[in-house]
């Protein structure tokens, strides 16, 4: 068994019926309610898993430290 947070279930069920559909003779154009929801289930999964990207900076852009009188 495996364990995933509760939203996922909603995202499960959904593209599930996605893929199920033609074997039952649905088509999912012909309800465009659950095509909505399988697309919003769609983009939940892509916007949880996507990868936050870590801003990058020159060295050179940076400002030096202030002078310090202590340290000379």
């Amino acid at each position: 068994m495996m364990v995933l947070p509760g939203e996922y279930e909603e995202v499960i069920v959904y593209l599930l019926a996605q893929r199920l559909a033609p074997e039952y003779g649905f088509s999912i154009s012909q309800n465009p309610d659950i095509a909505v929801l399988i697309t919003n289930a769609e983009a939940f999964i892509k916007r949880k898993n996507a990868k936050r990207k870590v801003a990058l900076f020159d060295a050179a852009l940076l400002r030096p430290p202030p002078f310090d009188v202590n340290a000379g």
